[in-house]
């Protein structure tokens, strides 16, 4: 036979303070990775601007140097052998000026014997189009080539100038040197100018590649430099951060999710498994409280009512036509021990009545199931009712006895003990005085007030039927007083 157990007592509270907690440091761990990933990549942004800016200031230089050269030539102010000389004077680390016609024919030079070829140079053919253009650079010499005009739409050759770049090329190299960022300069994207790495792993690299592997992977950034063949490559070592965040915010997505789920399990469990009542007690017959005046609730550990019975019933007939299934709280209000497994006893008005609730807690095998519940009319007024009429009584000048439903003697003063003998609380009004007992029996029905003899010289005796709002018969008030203060009414 399969035995089904109940769920485990969870504290409800705890589980929405987890999960609370949960969604907060989740949302500030978003908040602060996205932070920190801003502030990583603006700081790999100036990092790679400032490789940038380097190359491009040189490149910029030399450009502008040839460029107004070549409108020096364009003047014709000397002999142009000796405007190259001028030139290359100008700048240690120029090493050679060429003069040379569109055809590529050397005009003039400031070295002799000099044969390259010029037909070949990027830096010559970008001038015959009229752009400078800085190339070169992987014998740690760069040369710039840039076109000298006749007229606005002529050209009359093309001057081309080498520098000495070895300088430049190693602070480039010592400025990002670092393991985390390191750059390289590629001249038409193949040719190492400036490499970082072994010269061997240089051999099949193109700039435009975005991830290479020395002794650690690198992710690969390239950026084009103005007036030249180069590219800079920023050569960024991979940082497992991403991964890291991905996997915390999953992480504490899973955890969040996993206790969402719980709670939405659990609570759905306790509403299943404690629906019935039979998940509390077995082989018992809760039919017998429906014989209890006394309304008897039970509640499950949720707050929910899983019994009531025909008495608990009828003190809310009005607002209710049934309670089971309800929360405790729709009724009652809010009353935390219920919840809580703590015994309490407390006052509640419902339909003008005042209504005394009394909760104990369930326990089985140690766990808590849940709340008893019993609700009885609160008498508390009626006790109030009971001293005032026996004040009354203890006041009143002609001689009275309360003899309640069952014809035994509630409250008698000190008159009425003078004129009928000794009148105990509790004994019977027969043992009193027969007559008297006949007659209070025969008056239950009656409205009014009446008469009745008794052998008492000059006393006359009245009494009086009470009934509760409901009509039933509770007592009998019965008066004595002398003849001579005879102020009765008549029967």
């Amino acid at each position: 036979m399969v035995v089904f157990k109940p769920p485990e007592n969870r504290s409800v509270p705890s589980f929405c303070v987890i999960i609370v907690l949960l969604i907060v440091i989740t949302g500030f761990s978003i908040v602060e990775f996205r932070l920190i990933t801003k502030a990583m990549t603006e700081y790999e942004h100036s990092l790679q601007q400032a490789a940038l800016s380097k190359a491009q200031i040189f490149t910029h230089d030399i450009a502008s140097f040839a460029e107004g050269a070549a409108r020096k030539l364009e003047r014709g102010d000397s002999p142009t052998g000796a405007v190259l000389q001028e030139i290359a004077g100008r700048d240690a680390r120029i090493t050679a000026v060429y003069l040379v016609d569109t055809d590529g024919r050397l005009i003039d030079s400031t070295t002799d014997g000099v044969d390259f070829p010029i037909a070949h140079s990027p830096a010559f053919t970008r001038a015959l189009v009229g752009e400078t253009l800085v190339t070169g650079g992987e014998d740690l010499k760069v040369r710039v080539g840039t076109p000298v005009r006749k007229t606005a739409t002529q050209l009359q050759g093309v001057l081309l100038i080498d520098f000495k770049a070895g300088e430049f090329f190693w602070e480039l190299t010592q400025l990002f040197a670092g393991e985390d960022f390191q750059v390289a300069l590629l001249d038409g994207g193949h040719h190492p100018v400036v490499w970082p790495f072994d010269p061997e792993k240089a051999k099949g690299f193109s700039a435009w590649q975005s991830s290479f592997r020395d002794d650690l992977p690198y992710r690969v950034d390239t950026a084009s430099i103005k007036h030249s063949s180069w590219q800079i490559c920023f050569f960024q070592k991979d940082n497992p951060f991403e991964a890291y965040r991905v996997i915390i915010l999953m992480g504490l997505l899973f955890v969040l999710c996993f206790c969402v789920y719980e709670f939405a399990l659990y609570k759905f469990m306790v509403n299943l498994w404690y629906s019935s009542i039979n998940a509390y007690f077995e082989d018992i017959n809760f039919a017998v409280f429906n014989h209890l005046k006394e309304g008897v609730v039970i509640c499950n550990q949720a707050g929910k009512i899983v019994f009531a019975n025909e008495a608990a019933h009828k003190f809310f007939a009005d607002q209710k036509s049934t309670l089971k299934d309800l929360e405790f709280q729709e009724i009652f209000g809010p009353v935390p021990d219920i919840v809580h497994g703590e015994s309490r006893k407390t006052i509640f008005k419902s339909s003008g009545q005042l209504l005394e609730l009394v909760c104990s807690p369930i326990f089985k095998e140690g766990k808590l199931l849940g709340s008893l519940v019993v609700i009885t009319l609160n008498h508390d007024q009626e006790k109030i009712g009971g001293n005032i009429l026996a004040k009354l009584v203890e006041v009143d000048r002609s001689g009275l006895v309360v003899v309640d439903k069952n014809h035994e003697i509630m409250l008698a003063n000190m008159l009425a003990n003078y004129y009928l003998g000794s009148l105990e609380k509790g004994r019977h009004i027969s043992e009193v005085d027969s007559r008297l007992a006949t007659a209070i029996i025969d008056n239950v029905g009656s409205r009014s007030l009446n008469r009745v003899a008794l052998d008492l010289n000059e006393v006359t005796c009245e009494i009086a039927a009470v009934y509760d709002d409901g009509g039933r018969y509770v007592a009998t008030l019965v008066f004595l007083r002398a003849v001579e203060d005879n102020n009765f009414a008549e029967g």
